[in-house]
Parts: C-alpha cells; sequence; structure tokens
C-alpha cells in the first residue's frame, strides 16, 4: 500500500500567506487580556513629583490654597529671590480646565493690580516647545511703581488635575529666560 504524499495546491498556499498578517490579532472586544489604563494621579501624588530643586531655584514649604479651596501652592525662589514663584495644583473638579484657568489668571494677575501695579500681556507660547507641550503660557512685562518687571504665568493639567505656574521678576536680560526654563523643568518632572 502506497502512502499517498499531499502537496499544498497554489489556492492554499496563496490562503495561508493571506493568512499570516492574522496570526496572533484578537478581534476587537473579543477574548484577549484587556488593557487597563494607568490609574489618574491625586493631587497630592502630583505635588509630590515636585522636586526639591529645579535648576537655582529651591523649593519652599508648601501651603494650602486660598480661602479653604482644595489643593497646594508650592513656593519657589532662586538665590536672592531674585526671580520668585509659585506652582499650584488644583484638583479639575475644583477648577476649570488649564486654557480657561489661563485666562482667569491672567486677568486676576493684569486686573486687580493695586494702581502702582501694571502688567500687560507681551507673548504666548507653549512649554517645552513642540507638538505635545505641558503647558499654555503668557508673558506679561510692566511696572511696579517705578520698577519694571517680567512675569510668566502657565496652566497645565496632569491627569484630571489643574497646574498652575507663576514666576515674577525685575526686569534683567537672561531672567525671563530663566523662568521659562523652569517651566519647561516643572513639566518634565510633572509629565
Amino acid at each position: 500500500m502506497r502512502k499517498r504524499r499531499c502537496h499544498p495546491g497554489p489556492i492554499a498556499a496563496l490562503l495561508l500567506l493571506a493568512a499570516l498578517p492574522l496570526i496572533g490579532c484578537v478581534p476587537e472586544g473579543g477574548d484577549g487580556p484587556a488593557l487597563t489604563p494607568a490609574p489618574e494621579p491625586s493631587w497630592q501624588e502630583v505635588a509630590a513629583r515636585l522636586p526639591e530643586r529645579i535648576g537655582s531655584f529651591q523649593r519652599g514649604s508648601a501651603m494650602p490654597l486660598p480661602a479653604g479651596a482644595t489643593g497646594l501652592e508650592i513656593p519657589y525662589a532662586n538665590p536672592g529671590r531674585v526671580i520668585a514663584g509659585y506652582v499650584r495644583i488644583i484638583p479639575q473638579a475644583a477648577a476649570p480646565v488649564a486654557e480657561a484657568a489661563l485666562q482667569q489668571h491672567v486677568a486676576e494677575v493684569t486686573g486687580a493690580a493695586a494702581a502702582h501695579r501694571r502688567l500687560g500681556e507681551q507673548a504666548r507660547l507653549d512649554l517645552p516647545a513642540g507638538r505635545e507641550a505641558f503647558f499654555r503660557c503668557v508673558e506679561l512685562g510692566g511696572h511696579f511703581g517705578r520698577q519694571p518687571v517680567d512675569s510668566l504665568l502657565c496652566s497645565g493639567a496632569r491627569g484630571r488635575n489643574l497646574i498652575q505656574l507663576r514666576l515674577t521678576m525685575a526686569r534683567r536680560e537672561g531672567r525671563l529666560e530663566q523662568a521659562r526654563e523652569f517651566a519647561a523643568a516643572v513639566a518634565a518632572a510633572l509629565r
């Protein structure tokens, strides 16, 4: 008795080649393992990611937000408080979205200032620059009394938390660039 040997025909070979890209695929909504998204960080976890030092800036003691609002304000300053400000972390449920929060922050700083403090919008930018910017920022310029000053205000989001940043400094060459570098470093720490 002779054994029959089978050779796949050209149609069978084409069907096998057509099926190769599908090997290992799982149908949508099907039987494969479900991927669970990482949990959103709490505002306390976001605050814990802020380093003690960012360049020449030293972190101060965190304080609760004014008027009993939920969240934290973390002060930062470089030596001699030449450039000083804060990073605020606010649970998103208690705050507007980042772009609206930036507009509100700019309005508070430029509109409600005392008569001897005048600030106006100079420029808008994204930090870090590029497709996936973390912060939307506004650079302000003006005077505190007779002293020319610059200020950088930024808003972004990490999970469901609003992140606001503000730095203010007497106007001197290179200080606004230092403020931008600080904001980019905060963005990197919170990603």
